[in-house]
């Protein structure tokens, strides 16, 4: 297996089908996750939707703040970024920050969304993440991929955990405009510098990628009906494009690797017992044996020093 298999080696100008709905957990979400995407899409002329599903009240650390303005400010943050990006204006749910549920209303909601609208591309952060609203959202989306009866693209993103991806997306030339968009949330800013650390991985992403490549956006990419009958999640956890014939080839070869460690073990075996038993070990015994009682004296006499 080699590193081909395991990361992208060539990066992509666009990701996914239109049309296209980029689903928040909270505002900010959609430009760190995968603002280089919708720029890149908006670039092709391609109708890009994006939903913030929770209001973001608690984004804030200010506990003169109320939520109510707490709300406001990163909902106005949100359509300056949105102005930035260029995509029209995010739609915002308002459930409570750091109190989503993957429950029958937020699934109804976003499968019924998805159906109306046709979208073939859903970018969704990945049930890897941190924050328990962005993981909440990825299992609400896999609990529609169940539900609905066609086909969806889920291109999963990274931003508070990276992911393994299967998809790298070229955003170099769209990197300057990124940040622009990601400095209108001035309020979450004050907070961490999450310009820095997303920049930071939309740099690392561009390891494996030609020097031509600055900055790429990481996604897991896989379709609702292929995550449905494979219960692909373990490709999201650890074991990034494994299928059941590369875990059997793996094996097979770790299987391969023991039994030449075991027959090199054997041959070592026979020539210490080969050495012990000739003439020239039985004649230098003594020599060993004063050797070791010579050790043993020099060990005593520091000992006694002491």
């Amino acid at each position: 297996m080699n590193e081909s298999d395991l990361i992208p080696y060539a990066a992509m100008a666009t990701l996914g089908t239109p049309p296209i709905l980029v689903l928040a957990p909270h505002p900010d979400d959609e430009v760190l996750g995968c603002g280089g995407a919708i720029l890149a899409h908006v670039e092709a002329g391609h109708p890009v939707d994006v939903i913030i599903v929770t209001d973001g009240s608690k984004g804030i650390p200010d506990p003169e703040l109320s939520p109510s303005t707490a709300r406001i400010i990163r909902a106005n943050e949100a359509m300056a970024a949105a102005r930035m990006l260029g995509y029209g204006q995010p739609e915002f749910w308002n459930y409570p920050d750091r109190g989503l549920l993957p429950d029958a209303n937020l699934i109804d909601r976003i499968a019924t969304l998805v159906m109306e609208n046709n979208y073939q591309t859903a970018f969704i952060p990945s049930p890897l993440e941190i924050h328990p609203d962005h993981r909440n959202l990825a299992l609400a989306c896999l609990a529609v991929a169940e539900r609905i009866d066609r086909r969806i693209d889920f291109c999963f993103y990274e931003v508070g955990q990276p992911l393994y991806p299967n998809r790298l997306l070229d955003i170099s030339h769209h990197i300057a405009t990124k940040r622009r968009a990601i400095a209108c949330f001035s309020s979450q800013l004050s907070v961490q510098n999450y310009d820095l650390q997303n920049d930071g991985l939309n740099r690392f992403r561009s390891y494996t990628l030609p020097p031509t490549v600055t900055h790429a956006e990481g996604f897991f990419v896989v379709d609702s009906s292929q995550l449905c009958a494979d219960a692909n999640l373990m490709r999201l956890t650890g074991l990034p494009r494994l299928g059941r014939r590369d875990l059997d080839a793996g094996m097979a070869d770790l299987c391969k690797r023991l039994t030449v460690m075991e027959h090199e073990l054997t041959q070592l075996r026979q020539d210490l017992a080969s050495m012990t038993q000739s003439r020239s070990w039985r004649i230098t015994s003594p020599l060993r044996k004063i050797r070791i009682g010579w050790q043993a004296f020099g060990k005593l006499g520091l000992f006694l020093k002491r």
